[in-house]
């Protein structure tokens, strides 16, 4: 039954982040995803980061041309099939797999999109049982790392830089347009190093003054985008925009005053021919993050975790079909006649009791 597992994946590993960008799925593409697999596939699971666009199939054809039709896997994709789709997951979910190594965020990333999938019905009772397997084994990873094995955080990662190329974060006026789960934890960051000037900008008001009130920021629209930027030394920027929210016609031609720009969403927020302008110092997502690696005995423990979940995802499936199995002999047995019926089942036991116990052993 593993061996219906189809993986079809770019990511941060395999391509730039302006291919992942062209392949970013709005809600309208994902649903197009969804109706070309319907006919060939019992259920399929999308998961979508910032460094990653995968999709997992249940089907026992091969689904590749079918996704060749809404994702460009031939130069920068990749695929997977059978044991080897459910290994990624489970090191996807321990964070083996993220731009920063062992990051938490991924975690909640799948499950955030499990519920989703769940409440679509797009999952076959294999991905259902996968994607709780690789949830669990994710969960037992993270314990067996140490601060010592784990990444420093995309915020952290962002304090840092901000430190190595503007110099002292407290002489240092910062605006961070955004208020979503990245926003705020580089907002608390960012405050804990007293910064000169916080601005927390955002397309509602409200959401703004709610995190500047926990930060001792300035809230603000982002209405007059452009100006704000030159108000500022640094601007952070991670929106859910699907679009470019700041572009070089915001920028004054005659613009003498630096300013670093940090753009931390995906799709990108921030025009990339903003780097071209000399006052502009313009740093992505993958020119910021770096994973560190994972000490031996640490990796030992945590490959040790892979294969036991890799077996338990196997008895299941044995088991499943085991049970299918013994479904249609039983099924095959039935007869009006109850004496037949049961003279069939008779029959029937002994072969059964053998697969149980071949499987058990």
């Amino acid at each position: 039954m593993i061996d219906r597992l189809q993986y079809f994946g770019i990511t941060h590993q395999t391509a730039p982040i302006d291919v992942r960008e062209r392949c970013f799925l709005d809600e309208a593409k994902s649903r197009h995803i969804h109706h070309v697999l319907h006919d060939v596939a019992e259920g399929c699971f999308l998961l979508q980061t910032c460094g990653r666009l995968e999709i997992y199939v249940d089907s026992a054809a091969d689904c590749t041309a079918h996704i060749r039709k809404v994702l460009p896997i031939d130069d920068h994709g990749e695929v997977k099939t059978g044991r080897a789709v459910a290994e990624h997951m489970i090191r996807v979910a321990a964070g083996l797999e993220s731009q920063i190594i062992g990051e938490p965020q991924v975690l909640g990333q799948i499950k955030t999109s499990y519920t989703d999938a769940l409440d679509a019905q797009s999952l076959s009772p294999l991905l259902t049982t996968l994607i709780r397997h690789a949830i669990h084994a994710g969960k037992q990873a993270r314990q067996a790392m140490t601060l010592a094995d784990t990444s420093p955080t995309l915020a952290e990662m962002v304090v840092a830089h901000m430190a190595q190329s503007t110099g002292t974060i407290s002489r240092q006026r910062v605006l961070i347009v955004g208020c979503g789960h990245l926003a705020q934890d580089i907002a608390a960051h960012v405050a804990a190093n007293r910064p000169a000037q916080l601005t927390i900008a955002n397309r509602h008001m409200g959401r703004a003054l709610a995190l500047a009130n926990k930060t001792n920021a300035i809230a603000a629209t982002t209405d007059n985008l452009g100006q704000r930027l030159f108000d500022h030394d640094v601007a952070i920027v991670c929106t859910a925009a699907l679009r470019h929210i700041i572009t070089p016609d915001m920028i004054a031609a005659d613009a003498t005053r630096p300013l670093s720009i940090l753009d931390l969403a995906m799709p990108r927020n921030v025009d990339p021919a903003i780097a071209a302008m000399p006052t502009i110092d313009l740093t992505h997502l993958d020119q910021l993050t770096a994973g560190r690696s994972i000490h031996d005995k640490h990796r030992r423990q945590i490959d040790t975790i892979i294969a036991q979940t890799l077996d338990r995802l196997h008895q299941w499936t044995t088991g499943r079909r085991v049970a299918q199995t013994i479904n249609r002999w039983l099924a095959s047995a039935d007869h009006p006649d109850p004496q037949v019926r049961r003279r069939r089942r008779r029959r029937l036991h002994k072969p059964i009791m053998m697969l149980k116990k071949a499987i058990a052993a």
